[in-house]
């Protein structure tokens, strides 16, 4: 059966002397697999088409006894650009590419996550690098909320009581504040500043984050932290400990 579907190359891996396996993330399919063959050959058809964050139209044929399916057609819609290779560019990219890769069902459409994916990469690519903090947050936290997972923000995940002063931290386990009465019932609180907990409170939202870089890059540690905490062991994240 052939199939058509518009992707983002989330990553790829050598196969053989020739040949790669391509893990993409589509709009009609969600996280596929994908082996394309020749693909190393100096020669290929391919081309660059494979690189980590490029936009791409593929042709594939759908394996029956598999997840593993053959692609025969790639051609580029869009790649980030070669103006800048700083490394806080290519670790937030990489960091980014990892939730749906690690995070998302095989074969499961989820059409807000595409297109989140694809406006991060695309912000990053046109964006400072001061502003890529604030761009990495606003991905992770949109993608929980398009992966189903909605932490509680906004009251004790124990007492259910509304927060307004100061909290004891975030439930990783739990998924929510724990109030400072109730944060003796949990044994892996996280710390989140009052600032921190009153702009998430009003998540999702539509206005810059106002917090300083070293705040963005804890808060994204501890919300990535929670999405770890709902996956299994062997597809923990692990891109965001660079940062």
């Amino acid at each position: 059966m052939i199939d058509r579907a518009e992707a983002v190359v989330l990553r790829s891996q050598n196969l053989g002397e020739t040949s790669r396996i391509v893990h993409v993330f589509s709009r009609q399919h969600g996280l596929v697999k994908l082996v394309a063959r020749g693909a190393r050959r100096p020669k290929s058809r391919f081309g660059a088409a494979f690189d980590s964050g490029t936009l791409v139209q593929a042709v594939f044929y759908r394996s029956r006894a598999s997840d593993l399916h053959t692609v025969s057609e790639a051609s580029i819609s869009w790649r980030p650009s070669c103006r800048d290779h700083s490394l806080e560019r290519t670790r937030a990219i990489a960091a980014g590419l990892e939730i749906p890769l690690r995070a998302a069902a095989p074969e499961t459409p989820i059409l807000a996550l595409y297109r989140n994916l694809c406006c991060f990469i695309q912000g990053i690519d046109t964006s400072v690098e001061e502003d890529h903090p604030g761009l990495l947050l606003d991905f992770a936290l949109h993608s929980l909320k398009n992966l189903g997972y909605h932490p509680v923000l906004d009251r004790c995940i124990s007492c259910h009581r509304a927060i307004r002063d100061r909290s004891s931290g975030f439930s990783l386990q739990s998924g929510g504040l724990a109030c400072h009465r109730c944060g003796k019932l949990h044994r892996d609180l996280a710390a989140i500043s009052v600032n921190q907990t009153r702009w998430l409170a009003g998540w999702p939202w539509d206005k810059p984050c106002p917090l300083q870089r070293i705040e963005n890059l804890r808060l994204v540690s501890v919300l990535l932290s929670f999405l770890n905490c709902q996956l299994p062991d062997r597809v923990k994240l692990r891109c965001f400990r660079l940062l």
